[in-house]
């Protein structure tokens, strides 16, 4: 799973340098577009400094009380929660809003992600560990489709 975390913060990576290098549809001047797009790159920073302190945890977990990792991973997943806040509440423009729902799309799957995380070690029921990862496999995958609807966004 730690290989596929890695994978995901390479994609959020990506998706944040097209964000600010590429700008949405053919319309590069539009003011609204960059304002967008700077709010979106910095949200995206900031989730991929999140997603290396999930994969931190992840390696550290079987090392640590379940207390600790119950607390790191609630506030990991308080952070996911209000980068997606900052990301809802942005005007989009209406050629960004299907990247706008991927980017929704992959904030509530590490939450979920996180959730059953956090259900495994306080129960101790491992098999919760089986559902985070689907969660974050799903997350994997609206990531891909964003950056896909990058490429459909820029005319490749």
């Amino acid at each position: 799973m730690n290989t596929m975390r890695f994978i995901l913060i390479a994609l959020i990576s990506l998706t944040l340098a097209l964000s600010v290098t590429l700008g949405c549809g053919e319309n590069k001047e539009s003011e609204d577009v960059d304002l967008y797009l700077d709010a979106v790159a910095s949200i995206i920073n900031q989730a991929s400094d999140v997603a290396i302190e999930v994969s931190a945890l992840y390696n550290e977990a079987p090392h640590l009380p379940a207390s600790e990792i119950i607390s790191r991973a609630s506030d990991y997943k308080q952070d996911y929660k209000d980068l997606l806040l900052e990301l809802m509440v942005l005007e989009t423009p209406t050629e960004c809003s299907q990247l706008r729902q991927y980017n929704i799309d992959a904030f509530n799957y590490c939450q979920q992600e996180l959730t059953e995380f956090m259900a495994a070690y306080s129960t101790g029921d491992m098999d919760r560990l089986i559902e985070a990862e689907r969660y974050y496999d799903q997350a994997n995958q609206a990531l891909l489709l964003a950056a896909t609807e990058w490429d459909r966004l820029r005319g490749d």
